[in-house]
């Protein structure tokens, strides 16, 4: 019966009423056709209606969001402030991380990576963390793409959350990187509130007397990676995602959590083979994707643009909403319609 009226509602909420517009410029017509379908039949009076309490969505940072290529934006942060450390007392210099770090030895990095990058920051105030962040975001030209951090946050990613947001949904950002650094970034970048970003947390050790917190050398647990990540939806937010997005086999088990929230759903699986940007990724995720009816969203046949400034988003109001009287009968006719066929059917399994 479900499946009867999620098939009535799309015929009677067509493309052409003025509250289905939904502004995503930078998307493939077919992309924006299929996000902005969902995103009305869930925020119009109807039979896959989400109350506004449940309009969560939750998205990966790295390769979702932001690129990830040659490195994740928050271990730059963490290399590049050692380096600077160093560079003011080359004493440092000795230490084998911070050696690994001056010599660009990324094996060493990488099988000390949990250690780095708590040993990178420790003992650094918030705000400290939170300017530098900025700064790198700013400063730093991604070596790939030639643009600093801040100009490389996908235009059609920022699009859909916008639009999100225009209808009331709380987007959040769900990532595995160090959750002091990329809220800084991200309130820089996109105005995104900190308290949207959830990532792998460093325990800050509170100074009573200064009155001051200062960065420990322990993650919060469990980390915001993999199963991690609904683990911490639900330890922060309380409610299940109603859509989520992500590009790797990390992001799974979040996108998978959506099954859990009792509405209608969207999960994006992102591809990455726009040859503009890099061609990469493990095939056992779009298979992942496939299987589960995922919408797997192709960078090269999706996005329209990779980055850019985005135009004010389209936000209907209230008028523009509203259901004309003629569409409600027609929604009451496919209601009515649905219910018969379901009886019908059990009528006939009876005999």
């Amino acid at each position: 019966m479900s499946h009867l009226l999620f098939t009535f509602a799309m015929m009677f909420s067509g493309t052409t009423a003025p509250w289905e517009l939904v502004s995503l410029p930078s998307w493939s017509p077919e992309a924006s056709a299929r996000i902005g379908r969902w995103l009305t039949a869930v925020t119009t009076p109807g039979p896959l209606y989400i109350p506004r309490h449940a309009r969560i969505a939750a998205m990966d940072l790295d390769g979702t969001l932001i690129v990830e290529k040659p490195d994740y934006f928050h271990g730059l942060v963490s290399k590049e402030f050692v380096r600077r450390k160093a560079g003011r007392d080359p004493a440092l210099s000795t230490h084998p991380l911070v050696r690994a770090v001056l010599d660009g030895d990324e094996k060493t990095l990488l099988k000390n990576l949990k250690d780095f990058l708590l040993f990178s920051m420790e003992g650094e105030t918030w705000e400290t963390v939170r300017d530098f962040s900025v700064r790198i975001g700013r400063e730093s030209v991604n070596p790939l793409f030639r643009r600093p951090y801040v100009e490389l946050i996908y235009l059609p990613m920022i699009e859909l959350i916008q639009a999100l947001r225009a209808r009331g949904f709380e987007v959040y950002i769900i990532t595995t990187a160090q959750q002091d650094v990329v809220q800084a970034f991200l309130w820089d970048a996109l105005r995104l509130e900190p308290r949207f970003v959830l990532g792998s947390g460093v325990v800050y050790d509170w100074d009573f007397d200064k009155g001051i917190g200062r960065r420990g050398r322990r993650f919060l647990e469990p980390l915001c990676h993999g199963s991690g990540k609904p683990v911490r939806i639900w330890d922060r937010i309380g409610a299940w995602p109603v859509l989520a997005a992500g590009n790797s086999t990390n992001d799974v088990d979040m996108l998978s959590s959506v099954n859990l929230s009792g509405y209608w759903t969207l999960s994006l699986a992102i591809e990455h083979d726009h040859p503009d940007e890099a061609i990469y990724g493990k095939p056992e995720f779009l298979e992942i994707a496939k299987r589960r009816e995922w919408m797997v969203v192709s960078m090269k046949r999706d996005f329209r643009r990779l980055w850019g400034r985005p135009s004010p988003a389209v936000v209907p109001g209230p008028a523009s909403r509203r259901l004309p009287a003629g569409w409600w009968i027609l929604w009451l006719g496919a209601a009515a319609v649905a219910i018969g066929a379901s009886v019908l059917v059990r009528r006939r399994q009876r005999r």
